[in-house]
């Protein structure tokens, strides 16, 4: 059954026009005081994932490998997006959420424990908005999304560094950003796991204690209508300190409206009902 997320994103997405672009624009939502909260969660995917679907590449050859070795064998599908999620905790400042944050949660320490079923994450969002596409509070938004890719080992030390220096920056920004910027902005997900290649690219696995991994470093914004302040503002920031640090990158900052993505997860939660 659809969660209660869910239900919402279908009478949402039944109702809006889906051409429709021009939202209005409120430089910014009043907030209470004391400041909001932020809230960290723990993204943990230990499912098997769909990579190909007629012809198994290198990386699907590995997945295979770890299936008979499986108790119970669950394939990953953004319907058991919820059991990937855990709520850890709200902090109401930055130097104890930083402190957390870099105790278990940088970009060097996950990067360490991924494998070819195992994706870990952590998201910092707003008071309690749960980094789902479908939730009431992201719905009308989206997503800017920047892809890095490095090794788990010696070879991208140096540049995972650099992954953990652009981690902790925009956390702090989080905290830092002007409020009619910082209200518009929901928070930062960062999650990594084993790069699978392509065909036309195709990766070696042949170290186990280097293995190479992607990561999407993403941006979630509370309506599509803001792009261009957070784009012209946080985001300029961002890329700031990636030319100034020299860090690399796979794919640049590219933008995704939430309602596209929940309309699919909807229509997959609707296939599911009908079985």
């Amino acid at each position: 059954m659809p969660t209660h997320s869910i239900a919402f994103a279908i009478n949402r997405l039944n109702l809006r026009n889906e051409t429709e672009q021009n939202f209005p624009l409120n430089l910014c939502r009043p907030f209470a005081s004391p400041p909001p909260k932020w809230t960290l969660w723990r993204f943990d995917c230990r499912d098997f994932p769909n990579h190909c679907t007629v012809k198994t590449c290198a990386f699907c050859a590995e997945v295979n490998k770890l299936r008979p070795t499986a108790k119970n064998i669950v394939n990953e599908t953004h319907v058991r997006w919820d059991s990937y999620l855990k709520r850890e905790k709200s902090f109401d400042d930055a130097p104890t959420l930083l402190r957390m944050a870099t105790d278990t949660f940088l970009p060097s320490k996950l990067t360490k424990s991924v494998f070819f079923n195992h994706k870990l994450g952590v998201a910092i969002f707003r008071d309690e908005i749960p980094p789902k596409f479908e939730s009431v509070e992201n719905l009308s938004g989206g997503i800017f999304q920047l892809y890095l890719h490095g090794t788990s080992g010696r070879q991208s030390a140096v540049t995972v560094q650099k992954f953990d220096a652009l981690f902790i920056q925009t956390v702090r920004s989080l905290f830092g950003m002007p409020s009619p910027i910082a209200c518009h902005v929901h928070g930062l997900f960062y999650r990594c796991e084993i790069n699978p290649g392509n065909r036309r690219d195709p990766i070696s696995y042949g170290n186990l204690l280097d293995l190479p991994f992607m990561a999407k470093f993403e941006i979630w914004i509370d309506d599509v209508a803001n792009r261009r302040l957070i784009e012209q503002s946080f985001i300029a920031e961002i890329k700031n300190q990636i030319k100034a640090e020299e860090i690399p990158i796979r794919l640049p900052f590219r933008f995704n409206p939430n309602n596209l993505r929940a309309k699919k997860i909807v229509k997959s939660v609707k296939s599911l009902s009908k079985k």
